[in-house]
């Protein structure tokens, strides 16, 4: 889990707003608790957003910059047990058997990507509040895999924009 520098897509920046795919009439997203679009912050989607890929979705933008954006989508567990993920992956699992891993977007859906409670974030982490960070360091998924008692949430893949 290297440091990201896919390839991100997106509709275009369509003023001091937010997105705006092209063909849709409304927003596809609420901005929540702040007034500009500055990460890390919430995107929670429109009613109106029909797009299978964020209907009723709620992400959390971690990076935004002149190059794009990068999100996790919050609320999508797949049908996918943490301990699979891990056995596949050739990676040891201490935790519980019921534990899932989730799906962050649909963009490179083999990358995995953690949201970190506790402990001390590195300087290529980055910090969500007080007590969360998000991490792409494969040295600490397997640390906190042999940790059953971590709090944390593994998500496959994310949710991506290019520069408007």
């Amino acid at each position: 889990m290297s440091s990201l520098s896919p390839s991100r897509r997106a509709p275009r920046w369509e003023g001091g707003g937010v997105r705006i795919p092209p063909g849709y009439l409304v927003p596809w997203a609420i901005i929540i608790g702040i007034m500009s679009y500055e990460a890390p912050c919430l995107l929670v989607a429109s009613p109106a957003l029909l797009d299978p890929n964020f209907l009723h979705s709620v992400v959390l933008i971690v990076e935004h910059d002149e190059e794009g954006a990068l999100g996790l989508i919050l609320n999508r567990p797949p049908p996918l047990a943490l301990a699979q993920v891990c056995a596949e992956g050739g990676m040891s699992y201490l935790g519980s058997e019921e534990a899932t891993a989730w799906r962050g977007g649909p963009v490179d859906p083999q990358r995995g990507i953690l949201l970190v409670q506790g402990g001390l974030p590195e300087e290529e982490d980055t910090v969500v509040d007080l007590t969360h960070f998000v991490s792409h360091r494969k040295d600490l998924l397997e640390a906190l895999l042999g940790d059953p008692i971590a709090r944390y949430r593994l998500f496959l893949g994310y949710a991506g924009w290019d520069a408007g």
